[in-house]
């Protein structure tokens, strides 16, 4: 009351009638230790986000950019799995293309199908066929002339001759023997 100069005076109600403390003696300090750091909450709201975005994708360059961007990521292992078995399906229709056009044209006798077929696929599964049918319809070419050169004339004009072995030629390599 002697610091509120009697304007504040305490109104006590109990049962007790003597001096009560809860401690008999004042307390001992107590060490308090701060807490240790809680682990850090990952929140893989972005991860997941990011996935869900191209989890459907057909490019392993975006599976490759999910690796780089979630190095420990969720989703490490599918998106491994996703890049092995896309490039096996590029793989595989590189593999379908190569074969389809080789057989579109593993009958022609036109020297530029083969070369164009070896300009596509230089290591293609049918390469070494290619080379070796180049060789062929070349060396049926040289014994076309050949044969052209030295069969005997029975016309009075040469050149009419020349003209008939050579006018039912396949390439124009043969037709270029001719006019030259």
């Amino acid at each position: 009351m002697d610091r509120t100069d009697g304007e504040q005076v305490p109104w006590e109600s109990s049962s007790l009638t003597g001096d009560f403390s809860f401690l008999d003696r004042a307390p001992e300090p107590v060490a308090i230790s701060s807490p240790a750091p809680a682990a850090p909450v990952h929140d893989n709201t972005l991860e997941l986000t990011f996935w869900n975005s191209i989890k459907d994708g057909t490019e392993p360059s975006l599976f490759e950019s999910y690796l780089k961007q979630f190095p420990n990521g969720t989703f490490v292992g599918l998106a491994k799995a996703k890049i092995d078995a896309l490039n096996a399906q590029k793989a595989s229709a590189a593999q379908q293309s190569d074969t389809a056009f080789f057989q579109a044209i593993q009958s022609s006798e036109n020297k530029a199908d083969f070369e164009a077929y070896l300009a596509q696929y230089p290591n293609g599964t049918f390469a070494s066929l290619a080379k070796a049918r180049i060789s062929a319809i070349d060396e049926k070419q040289r014994q076309r002339l050949a044969a052209a050169a030295t069969a005997p004339q029975t016309t009075a004009d040469p050149d009419d001759a020349f003209w008939a072995q050579v006018k039912n030629a396949n390439t124009v390599a043969e037709l270029q023997v001719y006019l030259t």
